[in-house]
C-alpha cells in the first residue's frame, strides 16, 4: 500500500504540473480568460490523474464507463471535504490560511487515495 501511495503522490505532482502548464499556456498563448483557462487545465489534469492512477498506481482494468464517473464522484466528495476543512480551520479554529490549505489538501489526498483504492479501482 505504501508503494501505491507513493505512486499516487507522484501522479498528483505530475498532474498538478500538467494542469498549471495548460492553464498558463492557455492564458499566454491562446489569450483565454483566467476562468476558462483554469477549467481547461483542471479538466486535462483530472483526465491525466484518472488515466495514470487507473493504469499505473492501481493497475486496474475496470471499464472506463464505470470507473471514470466513480473517480469523478470521489474527487468531488474529496473537494467538498477539502473546502469544508479549509473554511472550518480558518473560521472556527482560527488557523493561518496557508496551514488551513495544507490540512484541506492533505485530507483530500488521503480521502481520494483510500476511496480510489477501496472502491473506484478495487480489483
Amino acid at each position: 500500500m505504501l508503494r501505491q501511495f507513493a505512486r499516487y503522490c507522484l501522479v498528483g505532482a505530475l498532474n498538478t504540473g500538467v494542469g498549471l502548464s495548460i492553464i498558463f499556456l492557455a492564458m499566454i498563448v491562446l489569450h483565454m480568460p483566467a476562468a476558462a483557462a483554469n477549467f481547461t487545465g483542471f479538466a486535462a489534469a483530472f483526465l491525466a490523474s484518472y488515466a495514470l492512477n487507473r493504469r499505473w498506481t492501481f493497475q486496474n482494468a475496470r471499464a472506463t464507463a464505470t470507473s471514470l464517473p466513480a473517480f469523478a464522484l470521489v474527487c468531488a466528495i474529496g473537494y467538498g471535504l477539502n473546502i469544508t476543512l479549509l473554511i472550518a480551520a480558518i473560521d472556527l479554529a482560527h488557523l493561518h490560511p496557508y496551514l488551513a490549505q495544507l490540512i484541506g489538501v492533505g485530507a483530500y489526498a488521503l480521502f481520494v487515495f483510500i476511496a480510489s483504492r477501496q472502491w473506484v479501482f478495487r480489483h
